[in-house]
């Protein structure tokens, strides 16, 4: 059994810090949304989800300019990010019983960097990490996943997965985050 996780939310204490950030930004370009609303219409998107979603208040070229703003100030909050509680426990767990596991995320490889190193995780996922910036479609669309267990050597048959993807698709799930496991 393979486990893949998602990286931001289940393996690091992320989404909050930069929500916060994009709602700043986006309120600075004159866009009224609060965090939880930030939260509700961005969360599970791609970098260029989000860019193509923040096109409904402001031109493409605001967009990727606003974009790339937020992304610097993000990158350097996330410095300060922490893992998730309980997550050291399960990787020690994993390692231990000697399951192979990898993270698959929406975040592209540098934010992945920067939030497994602030967590102190990142040696856990040397070299298995994947982005959707890897893939055709984005999630919930299972490329990612697909890729991951591909380039992780194992057949993916049938899989079940948690998480809330907000903008529909077949990752859809009820209770909150978690992380994918392919069985074979």
């Amino acid at each position: 059994m393979l486990v893949i996780f998602d990286c931001d939310g289940v393996l690091v204490d992320s989404e909050t810090l930069a929500n916060r950030i994009l709602a700043r930004h986006l309120r600075l370009h004159g866009v009224p949304l609060d965090e939880q609303a930030v939260m509700a219409q961005f969360k599970g998107r791609s970098a260029a989800g989000c860019v193509q979603h923040m096109q409904r208040w402001m031109s493409a070229e605001q967009a990727h300019a606003c974009w790339q703003q937020l992304q610097t100030e993000t990158l350097q909050a996330l410095r300060q990010v922490q893992p998730v509680p309980g997550v050291m426990a399960v990787l020690a767990t994993l390692r231990a019983a000697g399951r192979p596991f990898c993270v698959a995320s929406s975040g592209d490889h540098e934010k992945m960097a920067v939030t497994l190193s602030a967590s102190g995780i990142e040696a856990a996922f040397q070299p298995v990490r994947f982005s959707v910036t890897q893939v055709d479609k984005p999630k919930p669309a299972p490329d990612v996943f697909l890729l991951a267990a591909r380039e992780m050597g194992v057949h993916a048959g049938p899989m079940c997965g948690g998480g809330r993807y907000p903008h529909g698709g077949a990752g859809r799930g009820g209770g909150g985050d978690a992380g994918i496991l392919v069985r074979w």
